[in-house]
Parts: structure tokens; C-alpha cells; sequence
């Protein structure tokens, strides 16, 4: 993998990235300069090319890239940074802070998981991140799973006055605010939940509690009765959904956290096998000792 950048005072400013992988990995330094900064459209559609000085490789930007790991140097992003990145998946992020450049995940339509390198506890760019996208998205931190969901805005002509209102449907608003400052306020989070029950859907709802149960820090006691009474109450629909998305960490997680009972994960292994899923079936058998 290639990098092409540019100098500063303070370090290296990446303005291109070729290879031949889908998932990036931006190092720490480059010539023995700290990576400060991802340029403005360094990683964006516009910038596809198939054209490379090196054989074999070719520009990774838009739709050439599912996953970029960035790197705990990095202060920096710059704006429409990684537009039109409509295979992109996941991004994982510092905890140190940084910048976001204004629309930086514009049009990133795939991407849907972002990794916080950090404890919940601790300030994070998460809700920087968070500003920028109304889509749903799943946060992993070292120690907590959240599940932020789709909230959409619109604004209504109310009377003759052309007087505009704003509307804003779906709790993932609601949840976006969980923060004191750049620290993602958990407990408060937690109180979202029985308001959500009354709008979200049962997808939506599952998705919530089952993160929420595959790393519990800071989760009481009657919190957990709650996220997993309705996991549970709905599992067959949790279950579908994770198995459409492949999503067998998950399930692995709730298996380590003995959320799931023997007859679930019977169930599990049924659905699996319905949905020709092989590998999930010999990855859930392996890590809970053939089920015995």
C-alpha cells in the first residue's frame, strides 16, 4: 500500500491512498512523520482511478473501500473526505479527538459500524461523528455496543405566514444527545429505551438491547431485565436479523454474556442451517463446545 502526502509543521497530510486491498489501514507515521491529517476528497468517489505508477495496484477511494482503520496520531479529517464511499462498512477511529470536516461521510450509504479504540467512559469522537449521520449506526468501544438508529428530518409549512416547523421522526435523535460533552453519557441512554418501544420498530428495538447486553458496562441491574426481557420476547425476530447480517460476534457475545438459553441457540443453529449459513453453524457449535 502506497501514500501520498504532503508536509506540514506538524506533521503529514495524506491526500491519496493506492493498493490493491479493500480494507485500509492508515499507519501512524510516514517517513518518520506523525499522519496528522486525512485530506479533504482523499478517499472520496471522485478520486477513482484505475491508473497507479505501481503494477497491480490502483487509487482506493469510493467504492474500492469497505473498511479503514485510522490511526492514533491523526487530528483530522478533512471535508467530503470519504464521499460517495458507498461500499464502505465500517470505520475504525482513536479515542483521541478529531476534527471532522463538514459532510465528511457524505453519501457513505453502507456505512453502518464505527469502532471506538477506548472505553465508553472516556471523551471520544463519537459524537462528532454522530452530527454527521442520520443513518443507522452501530458504535463498538473496548467495553460497550450501542446501537443508534435512523432518525430522519423535515420541516412543515404551517398557515398562510410560510411560518416553517420542524418534525424530526425516530428515537436515534433522541439518543444522539446521550452526551456530556465528548463523553457518551450511558445511563441516560438506557432511559431512552421505553420510549423508543412506542416507535421503533422490532428490528430496531432488538438491535438496541442486544448490543447493549453483548457488553454490559454500566448496566443495572433492572436495565438488563429490561433489554433482555424484550430480547427474549422477540428473539426469533433478533435472530433472523443478525443471521441476515452474518453477524456471529454478536451472537457470540450474547452466548458469552448467557443471554442466549440452550433453546435459543437451538433455535439459532436452526435458522443458521435454513439460511445455508455454514460457517456460522460451525463457528456457534466451536465456541459453545458443540452445544453439549
Amino acid at each position: 500500500m502506497r501514500f501520498e502526502y504532503s508536509d506540514t509543521t506538524d506533521g503529514a497530510v495524506i491526500t491519496a491512498v493506492y493498493g490493491n486491498s479493500e480494507e485500509i489501514t492508515i499507519p501512524d507515521t510516514i517517513d518518520g512523520k506523525p499522519v496528522r491529517e486525512l485530506a479533504a476528497y482523499a478517499l472520496s468517489g471522485k478520486n477513482i482511478s484505475t491508473d497507479s505508477e505501481l503494477d497491480m495496484e490502483s487509487r482506493l477511494a469510493g467504492d474500492n473501500i469497505t473498511h479503514v482503520t485510522l490511526p492514533d496520531t491523526l487530528r483530522r479529517i478533512g471535508e467530503l473526505c470519504f464521499y460517495q464511499c458507498r461500499r464502505l462498512k465500517s470505520i475504525s477511529f482513536p479515542d483521541t479527538m478529531i476534527e471532522l470536516g463538514s459532510d465528511a461521510f457524505m453519501n457513505c450509504k453502507g456505512l453502518d459500524t464505527v469502532y471506538i479504540r477506548g472505553s465508553v467512559k472516556a471523551p471520544s469522537p463519537l459524537r462528532r461523528i454522530l452530527l454527521l449521520r442520520t443513518d443507522a449506526t452501530d458504535a463498538w468501544f473496548d467495553d460497550a455496543a450501542i446501537h443508534f438508529s435512523e432518525y430522519s428530518e423535515r420541516y412543515d409549512l404551517i398557515g398562510p405566514a410560510h411560518i416553517f416547523e420542524l418534525n424530526i421522526e425516530g428515537e436515534g435523535f433522541r439518543t444522539r444527545k446521550c452526551f456530556n460533552g465528548d463523553v457518551f453519557d450511558i445511563d441516560l441512554y438506557d432511559t431512552v429505551f421505553a420510549k423508543a418501544k412506542d416507535t421503533e420498530d422490532e428490528k430496531t428495538l432488538c438491535r438496541i438491547a442486544a448490543l447493549r447486553l453483548s457488553r454490559p458496562t454500566g448496566l443495572s441491574d433492572d436495565k438488563k431485565d429490561i433489554y433482555q426481557g424484550y430480547l427474549l420476547e422477540h428473539m426469533e425476530v433478533y435472530l433472523n436479523d443478525a443471521i441476515e447480517k452474518r453477524d456471529i460476534t454478536l451472537i457470540e457475545r450474547l452466548c458469552s454474556e448467557n443471554i442466549l438459553s440452550k433453546e435459543a441457540l437451538e433455535l439459532t443453529l436452526t435458522l443458521m442451517i435454513k439460511n445455508r449459513w455454514t460457517d456460522g453453524v460451525a463457528k456457534l457449535l466451536n465456541s459453545n463446545g458443540g452445544l453439549s
